[in-house]
């Protein structure tokens, strides 16, 4: 038995309530006109990538395997700015949960509704595959504003507070009735054959090894999780629609714009070649604007000779 207690994980625990703390701060700050946080998310990352040498360290690597034609200079200068839009994320993250969700649905704006609602009308239900483009939580209440209700594949906050802030957000301006985690993508497959839903998932990192093929994404091999090829094999008597869904912040305007592109000819009996297909699909979409991609994450991480890369730069 450890020596140590674990920390207690009900939300309204006294342990938590310094958490509670922060979240009346971040309320506080999202109150804020749009323009001012912008500028404050603008020097939020810049702190946090002085005050995170390991992150930025990973942010640093991930850039110069993705886009070894940057010089050191300009790979710097991305990965400031993609700090940057890290800070706005996290602002505008707070408006989206405290009180600012309909400033932002009135701001944004959907291209390829009818792709994905052409989709929906098939009666098969539809796979949208998600990028980790760190607009991707303001994207999906607008989407959902728009009419386009889903389940999606999540994973836990790792605080309580935060986790029951973000669940409660979500299935509140979702209208979510299945939340899955990453373990349970066989009964997300069952909801989405029973339901003839949308289910709304994220293929663009690194799952280590298990289910999953190493293929080129920026010409780099990386782990490359194969759930959405798999799904539809399973339900290959009526397989559902495959739909990109991608997003940007303009923050000239202070909008957010989300866009569907149905995927045709999907391999489905050659997994390695129809991730190959959906990671090309996705490369095209973060090129436009690299820097609101999540390159915190260690997307390539796993080596396909067994071994891990070095982040630490």
């Amino acid at each position: 038995m450890s020596e140590y207690p674990s920390k207690p994980k009900a939300p309204l625990h006294p342990f938590q309530w310094p958490s509670w703390v922060a979240v009346g701060l971040i309320y506080l700050l999202a109150q804020l006109p749009f323009r001012a946080q912008y500028a404050f998310g603008h020097w939020l990352g810049r702190v946090a990538r002085r005050l995170s040498r390991r992150r930025s360290n990973v942010v640093d690597v991930n850039l110069s395997l993705c886009f070894p034609e940057l010089s050191s200079a300009e790979r710097q200068t991305l990965v400031r700015r993609t700090f940057e839009s890290l800070g706005v994320m996290f602002l505008e993250l707070a408006s989206l949960y405290f009180g600012r969700a309909e400033e932002i649905i009135r701001r944004g704006r959907v291209w390829g509704g009818r792709q994905l609602q052409d989709a929906i009308d098939e009666g098969n239900g539809v796979i949208l595959i998600g990028i980790h483009q760190n607009c991707m939580e303001a994207a999906a209440t607008v989407m959902h504003a728009n009419g386009f209700a889903f389940s999606c594949v999540t994973r836990k906050q790792k605080n309580p507070v935060a986790d029951f802030i973000v669940e409660s957000q979500r299935k509140k301006r979702y209208g979510i009735r299945n939340v899955y985690e990453l373990k349970d993508l066989v009964l997300a497959a069952r909801h989405l054959r029973r339901f003839q839903t949308n289910l709304w998932l994220a293929a663009d990192q690194d799952m280590g090894r298990r289910a999953t093929v190493f293929v080129p994404f920026f010409g780099e091999s990386a782990s490359t999780v194969t759930t959405p090829a798999r799904i539809l094999a399973a339900l290959k008597d009526r397989p559902p629609a495959i739909v990109l869904m991608s997003q940007y912040r303009d923050e000239t305007e202070y909008r957010i714009h989300v866009k569907f592109t149905r995927v045709e000819n999907l391999p489905m009996d050659d997994l390695p070649a129809a991730c190959t297909q959906l990671n090309e699909l996705m490369e095209a979409v973060i090129k436009e604007h690299p820097e609101q991609y999540y390159w915190v994450h260690r997307r390539f991480k796993t080596l396909p000779d067994g071994g891990v890369r070095n982040y630490q730069g």
